[in-house]
């Protein structure tokens, strides 16, 4: 009981200006037997300032500040929802007919204009008739929905699809100039068909959808570099494509090539790998056994050098933020 009434901070963000992170503070509420989740914000030198804590349903993984840094994007009730950075009455952007995904969570355009978020589709009309008379009865794996990526003004709330098909949007990630989109488009949503993903690269407007990627391994974290030539992703794989190998990191251009391990000797297994803002090197989080270290490397030659040493794991929340010219580093700790 002691264990879960400790407080747990989830899915921290820093903001634009590097002066202030947002992250939802997860409490144990015996009442409804669950985690309680609530938006808070700290600046540098100052109190905890809770944005949220009366609001319910509130989900952790969508946490975003808007570009500006004025505001803060989160999921809600399965609903992207924005507050005010300074605290204010929060206000629902989205009305969408089923819930958002916080796994990938929704990302802004860089002019702030447009959120992004991934969700599922909506029960057919079939779907619906045999849920009433509670028909459930169904083929094992083959009544599962697909995932698809919407865009929403954040203005007016008007909603448009982006993607459509046979497909699903395991992830996606905007350019840093909001022109393009890397996304991993997958078969079905389920965990096992997820070698069956592949790297593409949109338009920001959805169209004009190229793959970039043909393999049979699930590729992860893709990123466009800073001037939109190159992709960066993660897989358990070695350099012929054959699975279950150590998290290594490749690089394949933009315009579609044969994918390249980006340091072939690098000794330890990559979890999490993000372009540094100018583009010139690659920040990387890297496995060395019972802890986990941040790295930088050069993409030109694969050298590599060390930057954190210390007895902690870097949790998945590690980020680059570009415009603060930051890294967002999450620590547990053998007593913390």
């Amino acid at each position: 009981m002691q264990l879960a009434e400790v407080p747990r901070l989830v899915d921290p963000q820093l903001s634009p200006d590097g002066r202030s992170v947002a992250y939802m503070l997860a409490t144990a509420d015996w009442g409804q037997d669950r985690l309680v989740y609530h938006l808070w914000r700290k600046d540098a030198g100052a109190a905890a300032v809770a944005l949220t804590s009366e609001a319910p349903n509130e989900i952790p993984g969508g946490t975003r500040w808007s570009p500006d840094g004025s505001s803060i994007a989160y999921l809600r009730g399965g609903q992207v929802w924005v507050v005010p950075a300074k605290g204010g009455a929060a206000r629902a952007i989205t009305k969408h007919a089923t819930g958002i995904t916080n796994n990938p969570g929704p990302s802004w355009s860089p002019d702030g204009t447009t959120i992004y978020f991934v969700a599922g589709d909506p029960q057919t009309p079939e779907e619906r008739e045999r849920e009433r008379v509670k028909d459930d009865l169904v083929k094992f794996e083959e009544n599962y929905r697909m995932r698809h990526l919407w865009s929403v003004d954040v203005a007016s709330g008007a909603e448009k699809q982006l993607t459509t098909g046979k497909l699903t949007v395991a992830s996606f990630r905007l350019s840093r100039d909001g022109s393009k989109i890397v996304l991993e488009r997958s078969t079905t949503p389920y965990t096992d068909d997820a070698h069956l993903g592949e790297v593409w690269i949109t338009d920001a407007s959805g169209a004009n959808a190229v793959q970039i990627t043909r393999n049979n391994v699930e590729e992860n974290q893709p990123e466009l570099s800073p001037d939109n030539s190159q992709v960066l992703f993660l897989a358990n794989t070695n350099a012929k494509f054959e699975p279950d190998y150590n998290g290594a990191l490749f690089l394949v251009p933009a315009s579609g090539g044969a994918p390249k391990l980006a340091a072939p000797d690098f000794p330890y297994a990559v979890d999490q790998a993000s372009w540094s803002p100018d583009g010139k090197s690659i920040l990387l989080v890297a496995n060395m056994g019972v802890h986990s270290e941040i790295f930088t490397l050069d993409p030109a030659t694969g050298d590599s050098k060390q930057l954190t040493d210390g007895r902690h794991f870097i949790v998945p929340t590690w980020a680059v933020v570009p415009s603060a010219g930051k890294m967002l580093i999450q620590f547990d700790e053998p007593d913390r």
